[in-house]
């Protein structure tokens, strides 16, 4: 083998799964076309287009303080792992009322369009958080608190919550006590607020619905 050959073999050897794993996934992603609702399938006909239902100002922070290392936003599509099989998917319970059980589904790459970075996450450490505001509301009503304020809470002290819980304490977003947020808690709380995937989508993309 030759020097040039080599070279050539460790192109491909690193360059071919680049391209499949990042250049095409990132071109395709740039350039979604439009999903739409089919009256057979969905009842009624429209492009769908997803909005979060709160603020996202808050990505920064939630960026700059590590939290996409150990928590997802991602629920896999079933060929790739057991998502659809979990007890309590993305935390939404198989019985849910109130017009929520929708979001028990994978997550299609609309969920991020219109946002400058889709901060998917690197490892399952901790609960994935693509429902998390559902999941704050409910425990935040089991307590008589709103769902912005059990997020303080856990922000500013996790361990009230689960005395098992590694998630580190980000207090220093607080001035003394959870009472008491700055605004990057306040921003940061907003954006954990908008993770929520009620909304109704084309059968195109839930086509495996649990």
């Amino acid at each position: 083998m030759n020097f040039k050959t080599f070279l050539l073999g460790l192109t491909a050897a690193f360059g071919l799964p680049w391209v499949l794993a990042v250049a095409i996934p990132y071109t395709q992603m740039a350039h979604l076309e439009p999903a739409r609702f089919v009256e057979a399938a969905d009842g009624f006909d429209g492009v769908y287009e997803f909005t979060r239902s709160g603020r996202t100002d808050g990505a920064s922070i939630y960026a700059s303080n590590g939290c996409a290392l150990c928590h997802t936003q991602v629920i896999r599509p079933s060929y790739a792992g057991t998502d659809m099989y979990r007890k309590d998917w993305a935390g939404v319970p198989a019985n849910a009322a109130g017009g929520i059980a929708d979001s028990r589904r994978e997550t299609n790459p609309y969920d991020f369009e219109g946002e400058k970075f889709a901060y998917v996450g690197q490892t399952r450490v901790g609960p994935d958080l693509s429902n998390v505001a559902i999941r704050a509301a409910r425990r935040g009503a089991e307590k008589g608190i709103g769902a912005e304020q059990w997020f303080l809470e856990h922000l500013y002290n996790p361990r009230d919550y689960d005395y098992n819980s590694v998630c580190p304490s980000v207090s220093f977003l607080f001035d003394g006590s959870a009472a008491k947020p700055k605004s990057d808690a306040k921003a940061l709380a907003a954006y954990l607020m908008s993770m929520r995937k009620d909304n109704v989508i084309p059968s195109s993309l839930n086509p495996r619905k649990p």
